[in-house]
């Protein structure tokens, strides 16, 4: 059998893992959130630009890139809650 001081030991080290599983993943979840903002603010921005609406000329480029990079911003957005919510 397994003495009492080796099974509190044993009980502090695994409460002690969960616990840092548990913030890995929130840590993950906000880093992937604010990554997915970020991506999703720049592509806007890009799109305003490039569209004309911010003084400037046109620029069909960045008009292309800009909601493309937002709409990679809303995937990862709905990856990030999804997986939350499913994990």
């Amino acid at each position: 059998m397994i003495g009492d001081p080796l099974k509190v030991w044993l009980a502090r080290f695994i409460v002690q893992s969960s616990e840092g599983v548990q913030m890995k993943g929130l840590l993950a979840f906000v880093a992937k959130a604010l990554l997915a903002a970020t991506l999703v603010v720049i592509g806007a921005w890009l799109t305003y630009y490039g569209l004309g609406a911010g003084g400037g000329g046109t620029s069909r480029s960045w008009a292309t890139f800009g909601p493309l990079l937002a709409g990679l911003g809303v995937a990862l957005v709905i990856v990030t809650v999804n997986g939350r919510r499913n994990g």
